[in-house]
């Protein structure tokens, strides 16, 4: 059983040193209505010392100005940047690629990783090399959240050989690796890899990794 209150969770995960939190936001993903605007400014103002980043249904101007508003320090631009990379640029371009961060899911097929659309229920005709191509285009140093779907909640490690490829072309990309960390050797493995920065929640719930060991570990 997984703790149920939104801030007893994330003090747990400040009381370990968390200087960053990962939030999906699955209510406003299914319909913007319902995005969960007011928990999210209560975390906000309650650790003004966390940085915060959310995913989930983010599609317009203004659903990128009322999480940065709420107090949210980065917001993740998910189907949208695969869908339509011309507007996804026009937001970076008007809040700064410091506020953006591309989520491109991806499913391997033949060895090349095709973004994913539609919460994964879709696959695109563009591979995750050819969005990072236009992208970089744009943006100098754009922070980009790589989920290989075939690893997402399984607890069997990342897809090491999808992040090397990605900072072995992209040196420039902020790279945010998820899905399948299960254990501090994966972290280890990513640590070499360079990857900025790894989102583990499965494991973290689960107790397979330590946070405040895997924070003071990777400073």
């Amino acid at each position: 059983m997984y703790e149920k209150d939104p801030l007893k969770m994330v003090q747990n995960f400040v009381d370990a040193g968390a200087t960053w939190l990962h939030i999906v936001d699955l209510d406003g993903a299914k319909d913007v209505s319902k995005r969960q605007t007011e928990i999210l400014k209560k975390i906000a103002s309650s650790y003004p010392d966390l940085k915060i980043e959310v995913g989930g249904g983010i599609r317009t101007r203004e659903d990128i100005k009322s999480l940065l508003d709420a107090g949210v320090s980065r917001v993740i631009i998910g189907s949208l940047s695969a869908n339509d990379p011309e507007l996804t640029k026009e937001f970076i371009k008007e809040f700064g690629e410091d506020k953006i961060v591309l989520g491109i899911d991806v499913r391997i097929k033949n060895g090349t990783p095709y973004a994913l659309i539609s919460g994964w229920l879709e696959d695109s005709d563009k591979t995750l090399f050819d969005l990072l191509d236009f992208y970089l285009e744009h943006s100098k140093n754009p922070t980009l959240l790589c989920t290989d779907i075939s690893k997402d909640g399984t607890l069997q490690g990342p897809s090491l050989e999808l992040y090397r490829e990605i900072k072995e072309k992209y040196k420039s990309v902020k790279l945010i690796a998820s899905g399948g960390v299960s254990n501090m050797d994966d972290l280890d493995e990513l640590n070499k890899i360079a990857c900025e920065y790894a989102i583990t929640g499965k494991a973290l719930y689960e107790n397979k990794i330590d946070l405040k060991e895997a924070l003071e570990r990777f400073k």
